[in-house]
């Protein structure tokens, strides 16, 4: 047997102003066909942010993610590799408050 039960609303809140999940998968492909890695971010609150893709040197090369999530609405952007050389790069997220930096590896 079962029983129904009334529904549950449950809300789910980011902890601090955001929280970003590493990129996977890392290392990631840039031949034609391979994976593009993807990066997870949330913030607290309605805020613009900026995921930007560096190189080395410190020059972007990919703008990832542009816009005003909405507050706790997970947002799952996607790094293209197929246009870039193997290396490090250095993906950037900054919003109102924050700056988190993490490294990703392409690989041919």
């Amino acid at each position: 047997g079962f029983e129904m039960l009334p529904e549950v609303e449950v809300t789910v809140a980011v902890p601090g102003t955001h929280w970003v999940a590493e990129a996977y998968p890392n290392p990631f492909g840039s031949a034609v066909g391979a994976l593009d890695a993807t990066v997870e971010f949330a913030v607290a609150r309605g805020t613009l942010v900026f995921a930007v893709l560096y190189d080395v040197l410190g020059c972007p090369v990919q703008t990832v993610f542009e816009g005003t999530p909405a507050a706790s609405t997970p947002i799952r952007a996607r790094v293209a590799g197929h246009n870039l050389a193997s290396g490090t790069y250095v993906l950037v997220v900054t919003g109102e408050g924050f700056r988190d930096t993490q490294r990703v590896t392409v690989t041919r």
